[in-house]
């Protein structure tokens, strides 16, 4: 994203975190973003501002299919090509916590 917040490019999956919202299409993050990950994304985006460094918070959990996740959140400020340009790249890693692992089919074991 850039320093507006504006998504510049996707990849992977991005549906668990972030999604098309009714109206007038957008490419704001905060727009897209899952109402469960506003402020922990919002919180990690200000400290790699401030701090010109990445900047990681954990989510609230929340309740899926497959019991209780986490997601973590981690903003890692990108060079800049010209003055007064400022993009970032933003990670999201879902995690499961030991007692839903054996809930959810992606871990089951082999």
């Amino acid at each position: 994203m850039n320093g507006d917040l504006q998504i510049l490019h996707f990849r992977g999956d991005t549906s668990p975190y972030i999604r098309p919202v009714p109206g007038k299409a957008t490419f704001q993050l905060l727009r897209m973003l899952r109402e469960e990950l506003v402020i922990e994304l919002r919180a990690a985006i200000n400290k790699a501002r401030k701090t010109k460094a990445r900047s990681e918070k954990r989510s609230s959990p929340r309740e899926t299919k497959w019991g209780l996740h986490l997601v973590n959140i981690e903003v890692r400020p990108l060079p800049a090509h010209g003055a007064g340009d400022q993009y970032f790249l933003i990670l999201f890693e879902e995690v499961i916590p030991p007692a839903n692992a054996s809930r959810n089919p992606l871990c089951a074991p082999g």
